[in-house]
C-alpha cells in the first residue's frame, strides 16, 4: 500500500500526520513475517537541509548496493535495466555501462525462461512481489549462471511504482554440487547392483525401498516385484518375524545391528539363511528415513570367484571414494587416519601420504573443538552415527576450513567395527556468506537509523518490531 495518510500520536500527545508506504516483510525463505512501513512526516520542512540529507542517503544506498555480496539488478517500467551492481557485473560478465538500458528479459534470459521471468517482473510492476524465484541468466561468456531471486516493486518518494529491484543469489555451484551428488548416488547404485552382497532397504513403515541385483538373484524376486512390500510380513519366515522386526526397529532408532542371522523365504518358497548388518539410512538433513541392510548368504561359496569379486568391488569403491566431490576421511580404532580422498587433500592441503597414520583429532582439529570431535568419533566406534556435525579443520596453510560432517561406523565383512568413515561438505564459503549477509544487514540497520524518513515495522501479531532513529525523533 503506497501513500496512505494517517495520524500518529506522539509521546507528548501531539498529532503527527504521516504518509505510509506499507510492504510485506519476508524471511530468508520468502515467508511473510510482518510489515515494514516507511513514512514521511508531511509536516516536515522540505528545505535545503532536507535535500542535502536526501542526497546523502541516496549516496549511502548507492555504496551499499554496489558493494553488496549479492547480485542486484533493477529494471524500469519498460523492462530496461537501470540497476546493475558490481556483483551482478562479476557473475554475468557485463559491466554497468554495458548492461544499462538493455531489455533485461530479451537480452539476458534464455528463451525457455522468458515468459516465466517476465511474469514475475510484471507482477512486481503491479505491486506483487515474488520470493525465491529461480532461473538461469546467460553470461557474456555464454556460460549459464543459475540465480535465486527476490523480485520486489520499486517506488519513488511519492509511493508511485517506478520499476523493479531484484536481489539475487548465485546458486550455480550449488546446482552443480546437486548434479554431482546425483552422479555419485548413481555410481553407488551401480556399485550396489554389482556387489557380491545382497542389499535390501526398508522405509520407516517397513516397506522395501532398496533391492539390488544380488538380492534379486538369491531371492528370485525382481526389484519391481518387491518394492513397497512389507519385508517382515511377506519375506521373513514366520518363526523369525518378531526377532527380525525388533532388529529393524532398533536400527530405525539409530542403533546398528551387526551379524544378526535370520532366514528369508525365496520366491520358490525355499529358506535362505542370511547374516544381517542393519544400519539407519538418513536423508540430507540427518533424519532417519529407513534402514539399509547388507546381507551375506551364509550358504554361499567362499571360493576363488568370490574373492576375485570382492577385490574388484573394493577397487570400484576406491575409485568412487577418490573421485568423490565431497571430502572423505577415515580413521582406524586408534583414531589414526586411514582414509583421505583427493577432495580432502585439496581443501586441507595435506596429500594422502602426508595425512595417513596421523592422529586425526590431535593434528587436524583446533584445540577448542577436540573434545567435541573426539566424542563424535568415539560414538561412531561404538556403532552410534552422528549426522550434520560442524567443526573447523585447519589446513596446511593454517587457514580455517569449516566442514559439515556425517560420521559413520565402518565395519569389515564380518560386521566387526574397524574404524570410522567421515563424509564432509566444505561450508567455509557458506559461513563467509552468512557473515557478509549479517554485515549487510547491519549496514542497512545503520542506514535505517540515519535516514530522514521514519521507519516502523510490525510482526504478524501487529507488535512493533522496527523503530528507527527518525521514528523515535518525531
Amino acid at each position: 500500500m503506497a501513500r496512505f495518510e494517517f495520524p500518529l500520536v506522539s509521546k507528548s500527545d501531539e498529532r503527527v500526520d504521516v504518509l505510509l508506504n506499507a510492504a510485506a516483510y519476508r524471511d530468508a525463505n520468502g515467508d511473510i513475517t510482518g510489515v515494514v512501513s516507511v513514512r514521511q512526516d508531511v509536516m516536515e520542512s522540505t528545505g535545503e537541509e532536507g535535500e542535502l540529507n536526501r542526497v546523502a542517503q541516496e549516496e549511502d544506498l548507492r555504496l551499499l548496493i554496489d558493494n553488496a555480496s549479492k547480485p542486484i539488478f533493477g529494471i524500469d517500467k519498460e523492462g530496461n535495466v537501470n540497476e546493475w551492481n558490481l556483483k551482478a557485473a562479476e557473475i554475468v560478465g557485463y559491466s554497468f555501462d554495458e548492461a544499462m538500458g538493455r531489455d533485461f528479459v530479451e537480452e539476458f534470459i534464455s528463451p525457455a525462461f522468458r515468459v516465466q521471468t517476465k511474469g514475475a517482473l510484471d507482477n512486481a510492476l503491479q505491486g506483487r512481489d515474488t520470493a525465491n524465484f529461480e532461473f538461469p541468466l546467460f553470461a557474456k561468456s555464454q556460460a549459464r549462471v543459475d540465480v535465486l531471486l527476490n523480485v520486489t516493486t520499486r517506488r519513488d518518494a511519492n509511493g508511485d511504482i517506478t520499476g523493479v529491484v531484484v536481489v539475487g543469489k548465485d546458486i550455480t555451484d550449488l546446482n552443480k554440487a546437486d548434479l554431482e551428488q546425483n552422479r555419485l548416488a548413481e555410481n553407488l547404485r551401480l556399485l550396489s547392483d554389482t556387489t557380491i552382497a545382497p542389499i535390501i532397504g526398508i522405509d520407516r513403515q517397513g516397506r522395501v525401498s532398496e533391492w539390488n541385483h544380488k538380492a534379486a538373484e538369491i531371492m528370485g524376486y525382481k526389484r519391481d516385484e518387491v518394492m513397497g512390500c512389507k519385508l517382515v510380513e511377506e519375506l521373513i519366515s514366520p518363526d523369525h518375524r518378531v526377532q527380525a522386526q525388533g532388529a529393524l526397529n532398533d536400527a530405525l532408532q539409530g542403533h546398528e545391528m551387526a551379524r544378526f542371522e535370520f532366514p528369508l523365504v525365496s520366491k520358490s518358497d525355499e529358506r535362505v539363511d542370511v547374516l544381517l548388518n542393519a544400519a539407519a539410512y538418513r536423508d540430507a538433513n540427518g533424519d532417519i528415513t529407513g534402514v539399509v541392510s547388507v546381507r551375506q548368504d551364509v550358504m554361499e561359496s567362499t571360493g576363488e570367484e568370490g574373492e576375485l569379486n570382492r577385490v574388484a568391488q573394493e577397487e570400484d569403491l576406491r575409485l568412487l571414494i577418490d573421485n568423490a566431490s565431497k571430502p572423505i576421511f577415515g580413521i582406524d580404532k586408534e583414531g589414526n587416519v586411514n582414509e583421505w580422498n583427493l577432495k580432502a587433500a585439496e581443501i586441507v592441503g595435506y596429500s594422502f601420504d602426508e595425512a595417513m597414520g596421523r592422529d586425526f583429532v590431535e593434528e587436524f582439529i583446533s584445540p577448542a573443538f577436540r573434545v567435541q570431535t573426539k566424542g563424535a568419533l568415539d560414538n561412531a566406534l561404538q556403532g552410534r552415527d552422528t549426522a550434520n556435525f560442524e567443526f573447523p579443520l585447519f589446513a596446511k596453510s593454517q587457514a580455517r576450513v569449516d566442514v559439515l560432517l556425517n560420521v559413520t561406523t565402518r565395519r569389515d565383512a564380518n560386521g566387526d567395527i574397524t574404524g570410522v568413515v567421515v563424509v564432509g561438505k566444505d561450508i567455509t564459503d557458506l559461513n563467509k556468506a552468512d557473515l557478509e549477509q549479517n554485515r549487510l544487514a547491519e549496514n542497512l540497520r545503520l542506514l535505517s537509523d540515519t535516514t530522514i524518513a521514519p521507519i516502523i515495522g510490525i510482526d504478524r501479531q501487529g507488535r512493533v518490531s522496527e523503530w528507527n532513529h527518525k521514528a523515535a525523533e518525531i
